[in-house]
């Protein structure tokens, strides 16, 4: 089974306007990357939400998603990420095994199914327990991208993920990683936190051959 869990929850201070909501690709942020975990095979999605859930609620209604809402959402990604773990854990606790991959993802680091299908069959051949897409910095020094994939039986363990331990990095340094070189070094790097760094982002996924397969 493959399970997703998209953070939408912040508030998008820096950015002027709605994450979610942004215009990309045709259709809204949101929509464009529930679109690319469907077309992925993924076989369930959380949406986490917190500000402006009520609009995007209904932006995103036809994807018949599980959709929770982070009250606290001002406290940071962690509550989100817990928070979407506890809604999947409280669904498939008894199920979710090894064999079973589940999907991390913010919902301002769009990716591409090309991305997401490569992580999904690394991690079914990997001796890991995480896999991660890597990219080089302007400096050479490698780093871990996104989105994450974890298996299904370390899903409780983001349950307890908290702002104090800095979130995922803790169930990441608990654990084997196997990093991952895609073709889409320039995409897995980008988070889009200005409307500057949106217009930069367009361009790369523009350029980008294929980036919806």
């Amino acid at each position: 089974m493959r399970v997703g869990i998209l953070m939408a929850a912040g508030a998008s201070s820096r950015m002027g306007s709605s994450k979610p909501l942004l215009p990309w690709m045709g259709t809204s942020l949101i929509r464009w990357e529930l679109e690319i975990l469907r077309n992925c095979e993924v076989d369930e999605i959380v949406v986490v939400l917190g500000s402006n859930h009520l609009l995007i609620s209904q932006e995103i209604e036809e994807f018949n998603c599980s959709i929770v809402v982070n009250e606290n959402w001002s406290a940071g990604r962690a509550s989100s990420l817990a928070l979407g773990a506890q809604e999947l854990v409280s669904k498939h606790a008894a199920s979710l095994s090894r064999e079973d991959a589940v999907l991390i993802q913010n919902v301002d680091q769009p990716t591409s199914m090309r991305i997401v299908t490569q992580l999904f069959d690394t991690l079914v051949g990997s001796r890991a327990n995480i896999v991660q897409p890597l990219y080089f910095d302007s400096e050479g020094q490698e780093h871990g991208g996104h989105p994450v994939v974890v298996r299904g039986d370390v899903a409780v363990e983001l349950v307890r993920v908290n702002e104090d331990t800095v979130g995922l990095r803790s169930v990441l340094q608990r654990h084997q990683v196997e990093r991952v070189s895609t073709d889409d070094q320039n995409i897995v790097g980008l988070n889009l936190n200005t409307p500057q760094s949106v217009e930069v982002a367009r361009q790369i996924f523009s350029e980008s051959r294929n980036v919806v397969q």
